[in-house]
This record gives structure tokens, C-alpha cells and sequence, in this order.
């Protein structure tokens, strides 16, 4: 336990640089593109997530489990395999992407309309090579490296990104929306090169074992794409009824409210591979206890962040962001609000996928996202940002208290086998 705790103090560490970054990054995007352009930004972001990672979210959580249930000196072929695996699947989806894009910007060229296509071709780019980080930095923590298997995607990304935004807001006098997906794309290179270097991944060869992984990965990523999608609901519906600006006001809100479950993801990240082993071997009681700890810790510090945004928020929104922005504090507190309400059911998706109930994680995910869709649906053409903000804070509420239940049921069942 003493060195669990330790790993997690040092993961951390470079989970608060990240979400100082992150919120710097935010904070300079917006008050650097203006409310307009940097809703453009935030729509083209959503909309390119959207139709590349639902296919291949999975593959971080596969690519942790996989090399963390290798035998010690099995886990460099696993890497291998694992990283074959990963770049053939991003180079597919890459070449789709880029046929389908150019040929779009072709037409616009022909047709002489505007740089939309191109904004989305490259914002396109920024989650395939993010998502490359991922995999590169799951198959670190797989080896329980969990430092340096955080380094690309919570140092040298988020920094990284902080870095050229600054050079270009002190050299670029009117920015669009493009500059900063570029600066995006070319911070998410340096963390795959970081994380190339860290891993050092061997050849595949042709022993890639694509059925099982790929059966593996269709319910995976299937969950994890629909959690993308759900979190993007909001964004994607304001894009679709409502304006370029609320649509920037209220990816602040959205973001702001993420730091609520700063402390979950860290705990989640480290426990991941500890929870497969544990069950491996039985030990049932420390899934529970380690979950239990994880939901108590978690809704401590979430109680903690919503107090500040309550207090303080308004302040700061205006401050930092000028007075468009200040709009962003109801959905903020709405958004944080659940979070921190349904906290306590602790590390239920991780915890499931970990242990082969990856089905039950996906129920849950179709649950909650129905729900989302009908709400913002419903809510958003008459309520603007509240809508957006009560569709996604009901759709977690019923994603968590689901899992809930479930995970409650699975480790009694397990409990009750001879």
C-alpha cells in the first residue's frame, strides 16, 4: 500500500502540472481567438473526435491489460505486439481520414468555398496522434512505470501545447482557429516521439494477434467512444442550434468542470493494472477496499474544487477571460455539481473493464448516452448552455449509479464461487 501511495503522489504531481497547463492552455485559447473563433476551434475539435476515436478509444485500456497480465518476461513481445497492432490501426484510420478530407477540400477548391475542411482535416490529425501517445504511455504503465508512462501525455503535451501558444499569442495579432489546431497537432508529435523514446518498442513481426485483440477492442472502444460522445454532446448540439460564441462559452464551462474528478483519474490511471492483478489472484477484498478509498478520496477533493468554483469562480472567469465568458458559471456549476454528487461510486468503469466485464461498462454507455442525446435533444434549442449542462450532468448521474449497482453484483457473485 505504502508504495501504491507513493505512485500516486507521484502521478499527482504531474496531474496538477497538466491541469495547470490545461487550464492555461484554455484561458489563452480563448481569451487569444476571442469567443467566435475559439468556438470554432471547439466544434471542429469535437466534431474530428468524434469520427475518428469511437473506433479505436479502446485501445489504451487493451493495451494495459495486456501487458500487465504478461508474464515479466513475456511483456517486451507484448509491447511489440501491442505497438504493430496500435500503428496499423491509427494508419488505416489515418488514410480514410485524409482521402475522405482531400477530396472534400478538392471540391472546395473547385467550388471556391472556405478553410473549413482544412481546419477539420488537421484537427482530424490531433486525435490520431494523441490517441498514438496514449497507447505508447498505457503500455508503460502495463510495466507498473507509471511516471514515465504519464510523461508524454501529462508533460510533454499539455506544456508543450502551453509553450507555442504562448509564442504565438506574443507574434500572431489575429489568430484563427487553424493556428491553434496546428500548434495542437505539433505538440501531440513531440509526446509520440517522447513516448517512442521511453518504450522503445521492438518488431511485431507478423505474430500480431489481431482476432482476439480485435474482439477485445470493438467493446472497448465502443465504450470508451461512447463516453467521448458524451462528453461532446453538448459542445455538438450548441454547435448545431445555437452560436459560434456560446458554443466557446460553454467548452469553458465543460472544461472547468472536469477538474472536479482531478483526483479520480489519477487514481484510476495507477489502479488499473492493480485491480486486474488482484482479481486475478482472488483478493476481492482489496478490489473493494481500494475502490472504496478511490470514491471517499474522490468526493472529498471534488467538494473542494466546487467550493472554490462557487466562491471564487465568477471572479475569475471575468478576470481571466473578460466579461463573454462569465456567462459559463450556472452550466459550470451544474457540471460540477454531478460530478461531485456521484463521485462515490469510485473507479466502477476501470474497475469492470479490468476484470473482463467490459459488457456491462458498454450497457451503461448506451444508457447514458441515449439519455444525453434526448436530453440535449429536448433542452438545448430553448435553453442554450443550461440545457447542454442538464442533459450531460442527468446522463452521468445515470452512467455511475448503473455501474454502480453492477459492480456490486459482479464482486458478490465472485465472492460466492468455492
Amino acid at each position: 500500500m505504502k508504495q501504491l501511495i507513493e505512485r500516486i503522489a507521484a502521478v499527482s504531481m504531474l496531474r496538477v502540472l497538466a491541469m495547470l497547463a490545461g487550464l492555461g492552455t484554455t484561458l489563452l485559447l480563448a481569451r487569444w481567438l476571442g469567443a467566435e473563433e475559439f468556438g470554432r476551434y471547439a466544434f471542429a475539435f469535437s466534431v474530428a473526435s468524434l469520427v475518428t476515436l469511437p473506433f479505436v478509444q479502446g485501445l489504451p485500456v487493451l493495451a494495459v491489460r495486456e501487458v500487465s497480465q504478461a508474464e515479466p518476461g513475456q511483456q517486451p513481445v507484448a509491447i511489440a505486439r501491442m505497438h504493430g497492432f496500435t500503428l496499423r490501426l491509427l494508419a488505416m484510420l489515418a488514410l480514410g481520414v485524409a482521402l475522405v478530407g482531400g477530396a472534400a477540400w478538392a471540391g472546395n477548391r473547385w467550388f471556391g468555398a472556405d478553410n473549413n475542411v482544412v481546419l477539420l482535416l488537421v484537427a482530424a490529425s490531433v486525435p490520431l496522434m494523441g490517441m498514438y501517445g496514449l497507447v505508447l504511455g498505457a503500455m508503460l504503465r502495463g510495466q507498473q512505470r507509471d511516471v514515465p508512462g504519464h510523461v508524454p501525455d501529462l508533460v510533454v503535451r499539455p506544456v508543450g501545447f502551453l509553450l507555442v501558444l504562448g509564442a504565438l499569442y506574443l507574434t500572431v495579432a489575429a489568430p484563427v482557429a487553424l493556428d491553434a489546431m496546428l500548434a495542437n497537432l505539433l505538440a501531440a508529435s513531440a509526446a509520440v516521439l517522447v513516448g517512442l523514446h521511453l518504450l522503445r518498442p521492438g518488431s511485431a513481426g507478423r505474430e500480431i494477434p489481431w482476432r482476439p485483440w480485435l474482439a477485445s477492442l470493438l467493446p472497448l472502444s465502443t465504450v470508451a467512444g461512447m463516453q467521448l460522445i458524451n462528453g461532446e454532446v453538448g459542445v455538438v448540439m450548441l454547435g448545431f442550434f445555437r452560436e459560434d460564441a456560446e458554443v466557446g462559452v460553454y467548452k469553458i464551462a465543460a472544461s472547468l468542470a472536469l477538474q472536479t474528478s482531478f483526483l479520480l483519474t489519477i487514481v484510476n490511471a495507477v489502479a488499473a493494472p492493480r485491480f486486474a492483478a488482484a482479481y486475478r489472484a482472488g483478493d476481492l477484498a482489496s478490489v473493494r477496499a481500494l475502490n472504496r478509498r478511490a470514491g471517499l478520496a474522490a468526493v472529498a477533493f471534488g467538494a473542494l474544487v466546487l467550493a472554490v468554483f462557487t466562491i471564487g469562480g465568477h471572479w475569475a472567469i471575468g478576470r481571466a477571460l473578460g466579461p463573454d465568458f462569465v456567462a459559463a458559471m450556472l452550466p459550470l456549476l451544474v457540471l460540477s455539481g454531478a460530478h461531485v454528487a456521484t463521485l462515490f461510486a469510485g473507479s466502477t468503469n476501470v474497475l469492470l473493464s479490468m476484470i473482463g466485464q467490459e459488457r456491462i461498462v458498454l450497457r451503461a454507455a448506451v444508457l447514458a448516452l441515449t439519455t444525453n442525446i434526448v436530453l440535449n435533444l429536448a433542452l438545448v434549442p430553448a435553453w442554450g448552455m443550461l440545457g447542454a449542462a442538464i442533459g450531460t450532468a442527468l446522463s452521468l448521474a445515470t452512467w455511475r449509479l448503473y455501474l454502480s449497482r453492477q459492480l456490486v453484483r459482479v464482486l458478490g457473485q465472485a465472492s460466492a464461487r468455492p
